[in-house]
């Protein structure tokens, strides 16, 4: 698992990098799977959830992916996309 999370990491880097400081966020997980394989939506995002939130706070982007900065989440299903399957990962200023 953690070779996995550093590859996540590593893959998201230049994604991160783009990003500005951020104070308080909520984000919201979009699937775009290759195929209509039924899948639970919330078993692939929550796995970009724990990688993509640990990686921003190691890039110093976000202090911290507790309560007082990370307030709120969604998973979504988007569509079947079977030449560019993926999660967006969509990233809101929050009150």
């Amino acid at each position: 698992l953690n070779q996995a999370k550093y590859l996540y990491k590593k893959n998201m880097e230049n994604q991160i990098r783009n990003l500005p400081l951020l104070r308080k966020v909520a984000v919201r997980f979009v699937l775009f799977p290759r195929t209509r394989q039924l899948m639970d939506t919330p078993n692939v995002c929550s796995v970009h959830d724990k990688f993509f939130m640990d990686a921003l706070v190691e890039a110093s982007k976000l202090p911290d992916d507790n309560y007082l900065h990370y307030v709120e989440t969604g998973y979504k299903f988007g569509a079947i996309d079977p030449k560019n399957p993926r999660v967006d990962i969509e990233i809101y200023a929050a009150k």
